[in-house]
């Protein structure tokens, strides 16, 4: 039996889970940029930030979410002969960043804590979290952030919650428009304040020692990973 994360089914709904979740402690996840479908790779966890791809089949072209590991600072990835930093430091892109809402896990008292902001750059972050050590890019609930077709429209989804000592790996069963994630996610006894929208549709999955969830296998650019599975 896995001791670092805890997985279960939650608000069944006929027999059908409304959504699987991922729990584990604040301490014991990162982002991983990956460039690869998810169940491609060994790790445990859900799909991470929103991204750019000409062809969901093949890597993608770059990140539009923040995704920072204050480990993999310089650090490169290569994937079929492409070359990726693995960090990204941008909500929407180098040349046109925009305001999205991002979580950041920081140190307090030799303790992890998240939190989240809105920001356009990491460095707007790095500013009021100096002591961070993760930092992963999503949105909001509102339809602002997403406009009317993709607000409404029911659709897999995926979500990064969080209290004081846990954080949540989130994916819906059940599709789910945002003014119905949002409702869900309180419905889950978690505050969606303490939370950020990821990537979803087709890109939404996850997977863990006692659920898969491939989703399309799509070639994702990041995820949010255990750090310790066993």
């Amino acid at each position: 039996m896995a001791t670092n994360y805890k997985y279960s089914k939650e608000l069944m709904v006929m027999g059908r889970p409304t959504f699987h979740v991922i729990k584990t402690k604040i301490s014991n996840i990162c982002t991983e940029t990956i460039c690869r479908p998810l169940t491609d790779t060994s790790y445990y966890g859900i799909n991470g930030g929103f991204f750019e791809s000409s062809n969901y089949n093949n890597i993608p072209t770059g990140s539009r979410s923040i995704c920072v590991d204050i480990t993999e600072k310089n650090v490169n990835l290569t994937v079929k002969g492409k070359k990726f930093a693995k960090n990204y430091n941008y909500n929407g892109t180098s040349s046109k960043s925009i305001s999205r809402k991002t979580a950041v896990i920081y140190t307090s008292s030799g303790k992890k804590k998240i939190a989240s902001m809105y920001a356009k750059q990491s460095k707007d972050i790095i500013s009021k979290y100096p002591t961070y050590t993760q930092i992963i890019g999503g949105t909001d609930y509102s339809s602002d952030s997403w406009g009317g077709i993709a607000y409404n429209i029911p659709t897999n989804r995926t979500v990064l919650a969080w209290d004081n000592t846990y954080v949540y790996l989130i994916v819906t069963e059940i599709q789910q428009s945002i003014p119905s994630l949002k409702n869900y996610i309180k419905a889950l006894g978690l505050n969606p304040t303490n939370s950020i929208v990821l990537d979803g549709s087709g890109s939404t999955s996850m997977q863990c020692k006692e659920f898969t969830k491939k989703g399309k296998e799509r070639y994702i650019f990041n995820m949010i990973r255990l750090i310790n599975k066993n």
